[in-house]
């Protein structure tokens, strides 16, 4: 989902525009909220305010953890390390949004430094 203001120019454009990703930011970050507590009634919270979709996808999951700030690193972790064919395949996904095509050996290892967190929470593969 993208959202574009139709005219920043006319403020009876913009003004809504702004309230309505106020409105999605705090339904996202209440969604976070419930996936850092119990992660699937965070998913279902998510799909219910349709910022993820009815029918879950991995790619989708895969793009939540990746993109949205305040997830749980350890229960991302433990999410994408669990061994359930539909995590298995968010786990793939996730690994799909890291792009290391170019990078020389530095930026390799300060990217790895990085995310080192992140990256320490799959712990249970």
């Amino acid at each position: 989902m993208t959202l574009k203001c139709e005219n920043y120019g006319e403020h009876h454009h913009w003004v809504p525009f702004i309230h309505r990703m106020k409105h999605i930011k705090r339904k996202l970050m209440i969604g976070v909220d419930h996936f850092n507590r119990e992660p699937k009634k965070g998913l279902e919270f998510l799909q219910g305010f349709h910022l993820l979709p009815d029918t879950l996808d991995p790619k989708s999951v895969a793009c939540f953890f990746r993109y949205t700030a305040g997830i749980d690193k350890d229960v991302a972790g433990d999410f994408l390390g669990s061994h359930d064919e539909f995590c298995i395949q968010v786990l793939h996904e996730f690994a799909r949004t890291f792009n290391f095509q170019g990078m020389n050996w530095t930026l390799l290892c300060a990217f790895f430094w990085k995310h080192s967190d992140c990256l320490k929470s799959l712990r249970r593969l």
